[in-house]
């Protein structure tokens, strides 16, 4: 389940990536079943962490609007001009839309996915979003450094 919800934190992949993976991963037959396992789990997750967390998911900005998206920075890299860019984005992001209704995971789905591109950092994607998704932010820090591979340790240490 983990895998999945490590796929729905990644803004290049979010809910949509979802069916796609479980039909190649388990095939068919557990395709719709799976899906609506993987949401009720997310909205579980992500209410477990709202009641944890001492941030509020009420009062952050929501998404940014379609003129915005056009002049959005879609590949985060880890230095140089593109992350002062991505900054000042997140920064005019967060002050044009300081309030909204809609809770904060379904703002997150309800933006578009992130182009996919070689130098994507997930982790400064998301710290350069931090400010508007503060809950989804604290779960990625708990989620998404979990090792989804294992190795068996006679493998590991074998020379």
């Amino acid at each position: 389940m983990m895998i999945f919800i490590s796929s729905v934190l990644d803004p290049r992949n979010k809910l949509y990536y979802v069916p796609f993976a479980i039909v190649d991963m388990l095939g068919k037959e557990v395709d719709e079943k799976l899906c609506s396992e993987v949401k009720k789990y997310m909205n579980k997750l992500f209410e477990y962490n709202v009641k944890k967390s001492p941030k509020s998911s009420l009062h952050v900005p929501s998404s940014p609007t379609s003129s915005d998206n056009s002049s959005s920075i879609s590949s985060v890299s880890g230095c140089g001009n593109s992350v002062n860019r991505e900054i000042m984005r997140t920064k005019q992001q967060f002050e044009k839309h300081k309030r909204s209704n809609k809770p904060e995971l379904e703002r997150y789905h309800a933006e578009d996915i992130e182009t996919y591109s070689d130098d994507f950092d997930i982790f400064m994607w998301w710290k350069f979003n931090e400010l508007r998704f503060p809950i989804l932010a604290e779960m990625v820090r708990d989620v998404l450094p979990i090792p989804i591979s294992s190795v068996a340790s006679e493998c590991a240490f074998n020379t």
